[in-house]
């Protein structure tokens, strides 16, 4: 009976190691395999992972082995496991099983493996084996710290091996695109426009890391490519200059720079210095197209002045002119003037923010020699990046899905965008925003005041996250009846089902990562 005990406690034992071994892999996936970031997580997220409720359960199951209760060890190891089962939450972004990932898995199961032996190779007492079923943690760095020199080599290898594709391929043409905000719409756009005159590839999906890129060279790239649209995203200074000294881009578009990954970067002005690191890298060949409308934009065309630049927005002293915008529900009509002749094009796009990313996709097709028809029909062939200002019709009401990676100048466009809507009631939900930094509750207080002045009914998702949006409802008298806290998003999804009424409107707003603390 003993025997069967010991059996039982080493198969839930190693069941609850491998459930926390996924978890911590699947976090440190999502922080980029950062240390730093990953350490941010951990501090931010301390009071969940030592909670009462995670206390209680470790503390018993140490004093259970202490005083040799073993059947009550495997008790509590399987009501753990079958309460953890039962109450997990759904995950936006699931753990990828990457080639890396499972390589970290492995060498995770091999560390367990190796104390366990250890244990019984010295008759070590089931307190050892107790202690090991909650080291799940040190033991993911210590597999990471181990595969570091392998990671460095393939990472090395494959880099190289991208150049050399790259530098067989003298006549494709390459774009490059940052931005705080923008830069995912606006690659989908210039491949849509593109796509008519030239056979073009652009990164997919949110490929936007010296990785991604390289993936994308890799797997994707063909002889028969004309030009090549890479997304350069950044969370510290140097990322968008590794990535350009790879592709060596002819042109660039910068579509905005604001208050976005400030908890990296620590200052806008940072940020500023980060994204131009793409004009320095177009100044000696090519041209670099600016959101000119962007006070930031504007900071850093003073601060790096050699690059060639042409700017695009909707104030007249840019070279590039958006005028007329005129939306519905169906879309948008507007008008682009470029080299004193006007352009209309219609849309399904909403949002005055993506006519501005259309503007500097038109303006550098025009550069590239598409021909007016050819960028008008891709124009309006375009469909909304899902999550982006995506209007949905949701059986007797509509959803504007805008939960993908939200900002302050985005959300103040998607509750302009609201508020255009007539008919029905205007419901938004969301957990506010990210990566802010010190300007966090200013820009959260601003946020809950433009809310105040669009919405009829507001869920708010994560009450300790939401407290600034609450202050900036406040401060506007907004009635504190029609604000509704839920602690998750499915909560505020069945909230959403029990106010909404024939012909609202409900904007959805953010949706934080699974990594992000609420």
């Amino acid at each position: 009976m003993e025997n069967i005990i010991y059996i039982a406690i080493f198969v839930l034992g190693t069941a609850y190691f491998l459930k926390r071994a996924l978890y911590y892999t699947h976090m440190f996936q999502l922080n980029s395999y950062r240390y730093a970031r990953f350490f941010r997580f951990i501090k931010s997220n301390i009071q969940k992972i030592l909670s009462l409720k995670n206390s209680i359960f470790i503390g018993l199951i140490l004093l259970l082995s202490i005083l040799g209760i073993h059947l009550g060890v495997v008790f509590m190891l399987a009501i753990r496991l079958i309460y953890d089962v039962k109450t997990k939450q759904q995950t936006k972004k699931p753990l990828a099983y990457t080639a890396r990932v499972k390589r970290m898995i492995s060498v995770q199961v091999i560390l367990y493996s190796g104390l366990v032996i250890l244990m019984y190779q010295f008759n070590a007492d089931l307190l050892i084996f107790a202690t090991i079923i909650f080291m799940s943690l040190p033991i993911l760095l210590v597999a990471n710290m181990v595969l570091i020199p392998w990671e460095k080599m393939m990472k090395n290898y494959y880099y190289k091996d991208a150049k050399k594709r790259l530098s067989e391929h003298s006549t494709l043409k390459i774009i490059g695109i940052t931005g705080s905000y923008g830069k995912t719409s606006t690659k989908f756009i210039l491949e849509k426009i593109l796509s008519k005159e030239f056979n073009t590839l652009v990164t997919p999906h949110s490929y936007n890391t010296l990785l991604g890129v390289i993936i994308t060279i890799r797997n994707m790239l063909r002889r028969s490519h004309e030009v090549f649209v890479v997304e350069m995203g950044a969370k510290q200074k140097g990322d968008i200059e590794e990535i350009c000294r790879l592709v060596n881009p002819d042109y660039g578009i910068i579509t905005a720079v604001g208050p976005q990954h400030l908890e990296t970067f620590g200052s806008v002005d940072t940020v500023i210095d980060t994204k131009f690191e793409l004009a320095q890298s177009v100044a000696s060949k090519g041209i670099c197209y600016v959101n000119g409308d962007n006070k930031n934009v504007r900071i850093g065309i003073e601060r790096y002045s050699n690059p060639q630049y042409v700017t695009y927005g909707s104030d007249e002293d840019n070279q590039v002119v958006i005028r007329h915008i005129r939306q519905d529900a169906s879309g948008s009509e507007f008008e682009v003037g470029i080299n004193h002749q006007m352009y209309r094009f219609q849309t399904r796009l909403l949002g005055d923010h993506n006519m501005l990313n259309i503007a500097g996709a038109v303006a550098i097709a025009i550069e590239l020699g598409v021909p007016y028809e050819k960028i008008y029909a891709g124009i309006k062939e375009l469909k909304p990046v899902e999550h982006r200002l995506e209007l949905k019709a949701q059986g007797d009401y509509f959803i504007l899905d805008d939960a993908f990676n939200s900002n302050p100048t985005g959300a103040k466009s998607a509750l302009d965008v609201l508020a255009r809507f007539e008919n029905g009631r205007h419901i938004i939900m969301t957990p506010g925003m990210i990566e802010l930094g010190a300007m966090d509750d200013e820009l959260h207080i601003a946020f809950g005041q433009q809310i105040a002045e669009v919405c009829d009914e507001v869920i708010l998702i994560g009450e300790k996250k939401t407290k600034s949006i609450v202050a900036g409802l406040q401060a506007k008298n907004y009635p504190m009846d029609q604000v509704h806290i839920c602690q998750t998003v499915f909560e505020g999804f069945n909230k959403i089902r029990e106010l909404v009424q024939t012909g609202d409107v409900v904007l959805i707003e953010n949706d934080l990562p699974d990594n992000f603390d609420e």
